[in-house]
């Protein structure tokens, strides 16, 4: 009689540990090479990066982001320091910064699903960077841009900096510099121009200084005929 209870409980015991190991299984999720997994809810956000994470279905929700390398191409047609036109294309290489702060806040301004895609890397730093190439390069003739190259980069790198909102720039290649035929460059004249000023057509401005107000700017207006 005492060896069928025992024999019971110890089924039971067997049966429970089961269990546990079963819900444990399932509520511990992998977080696959190239992702951060962010679990939101009952503690807070928390980010798996490498190994995984507990999730328990009643008190937390997780998503995937995408923290690989990501390709930015720009392309433009930019002013050297003699007033040459020429035209610069440039690759980027962006991530989300691999770090738990980094990752929480990116999922928080961007969302993860929208995080590492190409239309949104356009939309976040098209802009900034090209302005970046610009600023740069109006610095340089187009014999320099072709044979220092890398202080061209380095002088890209740095006028971006690292603050980029939780991503990180890692590096960036110059893939060509070729100058623009004449019939396409107009008068080019210094302004002032406040920031709202809007341009007429087959105008272009290249920013040399800008006021300390932050709300103007010396610009070379470049106009076709």
């Amino acid at each position: 009689m005492g060896f069928t209870i025992l024999m019971i409980v110890l089924a039971g015991l067997f049966i429970i540990l089961i269990g546990f190991i079963s819900l444990v299984a399932r509520a511990h999720k992998k977080c696959p090479q190239g992702k951060a997994l962010i679990r939101t809810g009952f503690g807070g956000a928390k980010v798996a990066l490498d190994s995984g994470i507990f999730v328990i279905p009643i008190l937390h929700t997780v998503e995937e982001m995408d923290i690989t390398l990501k390709q930015l191409i720009i392309e433009e047609e930019i002013l050297s320091r003699e007033d040459e036109l020429i035209k610069l294309k440039v690759c980027f290489y962006i991530r989300v910064n691999k770090d738990e702060k980094y990752v929480v806040e990116v999922a928080q301004t961007i969302g993860c699903e929208r995080a590492s895609k190409a239309e949104t890397m356009n939309e976040l730093f098209y802009s900034k960077f090209a302005e970046a190439m610009k600023t740069v390069a109006i610095g340089f003739s187009k014999r320099e841009l072709q044979r220092e190259r890398d202080q061209f980069k380095k002088g890209i790198l740095m006028t971006i900096g690292t603050d980029l909102n939780g991503y990180i720039l890692d590096d960036c290649a110059i893939e060509q510099i070729k100058r623009v035929p004449d019939s396409k460059l107009g008068q080019a004249v210094f302004v002032l121009l406040d920031h709202d000023t809007p341009l007429e057509k087959g105008e272009k401005v290249v920013v040399v200084d800008k006021i300390n107000d932050g709300k103007s700017y010396i610009v070379r207006r470049i106009q076709n005929f």
